[in-house]
């Protein structure tokens, strides 16, 4: 068993792309390797989505489900830079998702 990632908080908001359109989000947790996030959540897990940070693509793939929302695994670990945006807190009330 691997040890997970450092994770930090978030309360960034994201456009989640979906199979079945964009989504909006907030990140509660990032690391390099996923994140957990509240919103709308995606169908099933194991479905491919997408976002953007930095202007860069971020794909990754739906591994868990819960009644909140749901957690991602990153098909490439973000660099430092991405992972430095995610990680700015915001206010989500701000974002209309409090």
């Amino acid at each position: 068993m691997q040890p997970r990632a450092e994770r930090w908080p978030s309360a960034w908001v994201v456009e989640l792309k979906t199979s079945y359109g964009p989504v909006p989000i907030r990140i509660v947790n990032v690391s390099v390797t996923g994140m957990y996030f509240v919103g709308a959540v995606p169908r099933r897990a194991g479905e491919k989505v997408s976002f953007v940070t930095l202007g860069d693509k971020i794909s990754a793939r739906v591994v868990r489900r819960d009644r909140k929302g749901g957690a991602l695994a990153f098909d490439e670990e973000l660099n430092e830079a991405q992972l430095g945006s995610l990680r700015q807190i915001r206010d989500a009330a701000q974002a209309g998702l409090a």
